[in-house]
């Protein structure tokens, strides 16, 4: 089902002319952006999924409580000769897909809940001749959470059997689908934090075993399912059924079904790789109210045993009275579903519990990161036990309790989940200390980008733009998977308000309730307008990387409306204010000690969106006479934050200027001087704010995930030294990356504590692209494409770059003085080689990226160039 641009408009939360000022109170400049608005109404269709004649079911009920599990049952009989099995499937909060017994998929990505995505697909090959039982198992999450907003239940699916005569046979979800309340999981069961929705009690001496294989019996526990009342063509939050924790009714005018915009995830099992520690304790009081309260002075540890051998099985004594801890390492932290294997007296009971980074000379229970325990109880015998959701972990410890006898635990490891990531991602150094950051960032990378782009899976699991975007650098250049950008594109847009900004961070359950929280004053947090700028760079660069328009199209007139809404915030002020917002906030970075020092960089970050970013892609887009209006204004805001935080001896922006006293209390920080050298908004020579970026005795850092500006100004200084030197010592030396193969979120953190061991910070993977490789588009789809190597002391570097129409492979060896270049150019993408102007290489020149004392030369495509360079 297709719907108009205008309807799509109304997708993102707003009418297409809410809250743009009236005719005839407009000055020249708001008239000219709401005629581009309005013109852009009209823009192409965009299509949807319509799983007619599927219907949404669930279990027949009036309500439904949080955290509830519902199992779905269908018999099907499969003829010989099948060829296809394909189809979609969606069950809302999360869904468990199983055939025959054997997991296939679990999904579906975290999505906005008016416009949600079903997921593909194609049982083929898990299907045989004769009967096979679909078995899903639907989690309704019902509270908020760090990757869902809010919503209603609901299962829907369309699969499609072809056989090899012509003939076919639909299934589809209806009323002959049975359903069960899966009371192994207690309905109702309280969250695990404020972004984490599912606090897991498994009991699985109440789970009906067998029920998703052939041979099993339904009692009378198993209803028909019933039928919702609701189009196939819409989510599940469309449905009549009663929310009554929200009392959310999504507008089907409004609302649309998606087909899933990126590949299903990998799910590979990795075996824990040792049993580190063994101990056994003793309770002062009950395990529960310890787990439920985190009651102090609980327990008492009655001996420990450190372990060095890699045998991961352990017998423990039960005896009513004690417990036991086992404490397993991973090699690397990784985000997956744990898993164990137990054999064990009925009703011995398990609480898992992950941590990041954890101190095993410490003797704690490690219920010390967020509540993150699930609790499994036992059935006599070998039970099997794995989360039902996913956790970022390198460390899991077992606490075994309650049985009488003998258990053993045989089996402990994660279902890891990643991005199917392409096997041509290559970028290697011999490089010891930069070797070392690299391969941290890039497990970063697969822990952060799945299905969307989120800070950390360990802590709230949310997509945000801002310095979370920047890994789409390395998204692009290292792997060229343009759907999971896209995807970030769209679904974060979505997150636009009523008042004309985005929210920062989208779709998750924090923003939103952030708006009633600071309508109250209860939080400093609310949305960051300084994300919903990044935002716009973020849709530039795609633009840039993969020439793809579709986006961008969605997107931009909200752009134009956020823009509206920041020249009104300004109001006849000269510059933009970072206090007093109301809900919304500016956040730039964590080292201001003032939220005022915040205003010269946020005032430079939009001076550089209106006078470069938005004008460019309202040219794009066929408004470039209100693009040219809108960088007057960016010049205008430019002109005034110089005028007041420039300091003419000292050459540099600072940030606290108009409040200090003397010069002794002057405060620079790299996040203002960054966008002053990269956007060339300095009145006059950049050279000082480059020393300063250079030399940070007395600079203000941004935390690592934000770095990335520092180092993209250095580069344009000349200064990739101290990017080599910073990525070589400073970064391979991070307590995270040495410990746990990630970046971390802070430049100092914990173990055992709520610090993020695997954060967004992916920057050695994308500076050494495009700064020492420096590799970087010039035009829409990389079709030209800029080569400026400044590797300093660096002696090897091979990558390949992805562009949408080939690759371009890149190496270089050797010291400066004789340095090999290898380049192979794909054959539609024109490449500048930008070097010394001594090298005087043989090829022609060009006018692009010219700068004193460096000339540009033409590479064309479909070329492998072997060259020799002296001086670079």
């Amino acid at each position: 089902m297709s719907s108009s641009r205008r309807h799509f408009l109304k997708q993102s939360a707003v009418s297409p002319f809410a809250f743009l000022p009236a005719p005839d109170s407009a000055d020249a400049l708001e008239q000219a952006v709401v005629s581009a608005i309005t013109q852009y109404a009209q823009a192409p269709s965009r299509e949807g999924l319509d799983l007619s004649p599927a219907k949404w079911i669930w279990f027949p009920s009036e309500r439904t409580l949080p955290n509830t599990f519902i199992l779905f049952r269908k018999s099907i009989q499969v003829s010989k000769g099948l060829v296809s099995a394909k189809g979609w499937i969606l069950g809302e909060s999360r869904y468990e897909l199983r055939i025959n017994g054997k997991r296939i998929q679990w999904g579906p990505a975290p999505a906005d809940p008016r416009f949600s995505e079903a997921d593909p697909l194609d049982l083929q090959t898990y299907l045989k001749e004769g009967e096979n039982i679909i078995g899903i198992t639907v989690l309704y999450f019902g509270w908020g959470d760090g990757t869902w907003v809010m919503g209603k239940p609901g299962l829907i699916m369309n699969l499609q059997l072809t056989y090899a005569d012509g003939s076919s046979t639909q299934i589809l979800t209806d009323s002959s689908f049975q359903a069960k309340v899966a009371r192994a999981w207690n309905p109702g069961q309280h969250k695990r934090w404020y972004l984490r929705a599912l606090q897991e009690v498994f009991d699985a001496q109440q789970y009906p075993h067998g029920w998703d294989s052939s041979g099993f019996t339904p009692d009378s526990s198993w209803q028909d399912a019933m039928a919702l009342q609701n189009e196939a063509h819409l989510p599940a939050i469309c449905a009549t059924y009663r929310d009554y924790l929200q009392e959310s009714n999504g507008d089907p005018e409004v609302c649309r079904l998606f087909p899933r915009r990126t590949p299903m995830l990998e799910e590979t099992p990795i075996p824990a790789n040792q049993l580190v520690k063994v101990q056994e304790i003793s309770w002062n009081h009950s395990p529960e109210e310890y787990f439920d309260f985190v009651t102090p002075d609980a327990y008492a540890i009655l001996f420990t045993e450190f372990r060095k051998d890699a045998k991961l099985a352990y017998d423990c004594i039960l005896t009513g009275e004690n417990s036991f801890l086992l404490t397993y390492s991973f090699h690397e932290q990784m985000v997956g579903f744990p898993f164990f294997q137990i054999e064990a007296p009925e009703g011995t009971t398990i609480e898992l519990m992950i941590q990041e980074a954890h101190d095993p000379r410490q003797d704690i229970v490690m219920n010390n990161h967020y509540h993150a325990w699930s609790r499994f109880i036992c059935e006599v015998g070998m039970n099997e036990f794995m989360a039902f959701e996913y956790e970022s972990l390198r460390w899991i410890q077992l606490h075994i309790h309650g049985g009488r006898g003998r258990a053993k635990i045989k089996q402990v490891g994660v279902m890891r989940r990643a991005y199917p990531w392409p096997k041509s991602l290559i970028l290697q150094t011999r490089n010891k200390g930069l070797k070392t950051s690299l391969a941290a960032a890039l497990n970063t990378l697969i822990n952060c980008a799945q299905e969307t782009l989120v800070d950390g899976m360990g802590r709230e699991r949310q997509q945000y733009s801002g310095d979370v975007g920047h890994q789409l650098h390395a998204i692009y250049a290292l792997t060229g998977q343009w759907d999971l950008a896209e995807r970030f594109m769209f679904t974060f847009g979505q997150g636009f308000t009523k008042n004309g900004f985005f929210m920062d961070t989208w779709p998750g359950y924090d923003r939103m309730n952030r708006i009633s929280q600071r309508e109250l004053d209860l939080t400093p947090w609310g949305p960051l307008l300084d994300h919903g700028v990044a935002f716009i760079f973020d849709n530039y660069h795609h633009y840039l990387y993969s020439g793809r328009k579709e986006a961008l199209e969605a997107n931009f007139p909200n752009f134009l409306r956020f823009f509206l809404f920041l020249k009104a915030l300004k109001g006849e002020s000269a510059l933009l204010p970072v206090e007093d917002l109301g809900i919304p906030t500016v956040w730039m970075d964590l080292y201001f000690n003032k939220q005022r020092y915040r205003q010269c960089a946020f005032n430079l970050y939009v001076s550089a969106l209106c006078i470069h970013i938005l004008p460019y892609l309202c040219e794009v887009m066929g408004e470039a006479s209100t693009g040219t209006q809108i960088k007057a204004w960016g010049e205008d805001l430019l002109q005034a934050t110089q005028n007041t935080f420039w300091d003419r001896d000292k050459q540099v922006f600072i940030m606290n200027k108009p409040w200090m006293k003397d010069l002794s209390e002057a405060e620079v920080g790299d996040r203002s001087l960054a966008m002053a050298v990269l956007f060339d908004l300095c009145p006059g020579k950049p050279t000082q704010c480059i020393q300063h970026l250079a030399t940070y005795d007395k600079l203000k850092l941004s935390f690592p995930a934000n770095a990335g500006w520092r180092y993209w100004a250095l580069a344009k200084g000349h200064r990739t030294d101290v990017i080599l030197r910073e990525l070589q010592q400073k970064w391979a030396n991070l307590p995270s990356v040495k410990l746990n193969n990630t970046i971390q979120e802070h430049w100092e953190v914990q173990p055992d504590s709520n610090s993020q061991w695997s954060h967004a910070g992916v920057v050695p993977l994308y500076i050494s692209s495009m700064c020492l490789a420096g590799i970087s588009p010039l035009s829409a789809g990389s079709e030209e494409v800029l080569i400026f190597p400044q590797p300093d002391a660096l002696q090897s570097l091979r990558l390949n770059y992805h562009t949408p129409v080939g690759m371009l492979r890149y190496q270089h060896k050797g010291r400066k003085g004789k340095r090999s270049l290898l380049l192979d150019i794909p054959q539609r993408v024109t490449a500048y080689l930008k070097v010394n102007s001594r090298e005087r290489l043989s090829f022609p020149e060009s006018e692009k990226e010219q700068e004193f004392g460096y000339t540009t030369y033409v590479l064309a495509g479909g070329t492998t160039y072997d060259l020799i360079l002296r001086l670079t």
